[in-house]
């Protein structure tokens, strides 16, 4: 299965810490997929710890607490927010998705 090129992207929205725990999760995928384009959606807090991370092509950033203010707000922008992050995700032609979210709404739009 080596030298197979695919676009993946991982889902965890949880902290630092978890994200950390995932970086061996990037390297395995380049080590059989070294071909492929790696994405990662993360929160905002542990974005940091990502965007210069030399295998990650690009970051989505999902921070919870901004699209739940955006809904109390307006449930119709709050719907045009979730619908740019989706739109600017299947940009990307991902191939194989990883839901370390183990939430249902990951799972369903993944």
């Amino acid at each position: 299965m080596k030298n197979k090129t695919a676009t993946f992207l991982i889902i965890n929205p949880f902290g630092i810490g978890d994200v950390l725990f995932s970086t061996s999760l990037i390297q395995n995928i380049n080590e059989f997929f070294p071909d492929s384009k790696i994405n990662y959606l993360c929160n905002r807090r542990a974005y940091p710890v990502l965007e210069n991370h030399p295998l990650v092509n690009r970051i989505f950033v999902y921070e919870r607490d901004e699209f739940e203010v955006i809904k109390q707000k307006s449930k119709s922008k709050w719907l045009m927010a979730i619908g740019r992050l989706i739109s600017q995700i299947r940009k990307e032609k991902i191939d194989i998705v990883f839901d370390l979210s183990l939430n249902s709404q990951f799972g369903f739009f993944a």
